[in-house]
């Protein structure tokens, strides 16, 4: 980490695994190489990640959001986000002529082919993760509705019917310990268990070091979307180690009461939130804290 202000009252540590992912930053260089070709109407399907000022400044460079393809015409150009899209969809904007920039996380792609994979050979197949969750969403079409369930928690496989032969794949976002739960919890209870671990490394070092600064400050700022998975299972992973814990958006949502009595404050960012918006948060707390 790093001491970004020794000129104010407090100490300002950013934990060195903030900004952009790997996954999220192509798909963002991707929008913005489109964009900067003028060649018809661009649209993204669903926000292209879940950052509200990305989003924004996206739209301001003429990349509109949508969720019909019944708005897209022969031609246009239609990012695929970074949470992926379903088979079905994909063929719709095919069928309707669109051209499509796919900017699928690597990781994503991934799932979805191990999905494709577990489905050929036979397995029912488990989808740890969110079911409202864009890429969740997304891999569930990459299975015949009837052979694939999404479970969320441990007691989602209580109530459900197991078969002899049982796959597993995750949401990349979901944490190491639900899977290994997950698995526990099945392995007396099916003849044969198929797991892929699809998750993202990445996102377990990075939560890795928002907890180890969460044990060395006196409040902790998690800067991410509302929307965004990983931002959430961070900040309620660090609020276990230290209540002054609170996810934020941008700078303006920064409370000046969160820091009396503060000497330490950390900063730390989900995967889909730019460098910029961490810088503008830390000139914030600078502000605040002369």
């Amino acid at each position: 980490m790093l001491t970004l202000s020794k000129r104010s009252k407090i100490d300002i540590l950013v934990a060195e695994k903030s900004g952009f992912c790997f996954g999220v930053r192509r798909a963002y260089d991707l929008a913005l190489s489109a964009a900067e070709v003028p060649d018809g109407p661009l649209y993204s399907w669903g926000p292209l990640i879940h950052n509200p000022q990305v989003v924004i400044l996206l739209e301001g460079k003429g990349l509109k959001v949508i969720s019909d393809s019944g708005q897209v015409c022969q031609g246009d150009r239609v990012v695929v986000r970074s949470h992926g899209i379903s088979p079905l969809i994909l063929a719709e904007l095919k069928t309707r002529g669109a051209q499509i920039i796919d900017a699928t996380c690597p990781l994503v792609k991934k799932a979805q082919g191990r999905i494709s994979q577990l489905e050929r050979e036979g397995y029912q197949i488990l989808l740890l993760g969110n079911h409202t969750h864009a890429e969740v969403q997304a891999l569930m079409g990459y299975a015949a509705p009837s052979r694939i369930r999404v479970i969320n928690c441990l007691t989602d496989l209580g109530s459900l019917v197991l078969e002899k032969r049982v796959g597993v794949v995750s949401q990349t976002t979901q944490g190491e310990a639900f899977l290994r739960e997950v698995v526990g919890a099945l392995a007396s209870r099916v003849d044969e268990l198929k797991v892929f671990n699809t998750l993202c490394h990445f996102m377990a070092a990075r939560l890795a070091a928002a907890m180890n600064l969460a044990k060395e400050v006196d409040l902790l700022l998690v800067v991410g979307g509302q929307e965004s998975a990983n931002t959430g299972r961070m900040r309620d992973a660090c609020l276990k180690i230290l209540p002054a814990t609170y996810q934020i958006e941008g700078p303006d949502e920064v409370d000046p009461d969160w820091l009396r009595g503060k000497s330490r404050v950390g900063v730390t960012a989900g995967a889909s939130t730019p460098e910029w918006v961490i810088y503008a948060v830390v000139g914030r707390l600078r502000e605040l804290s002369l």
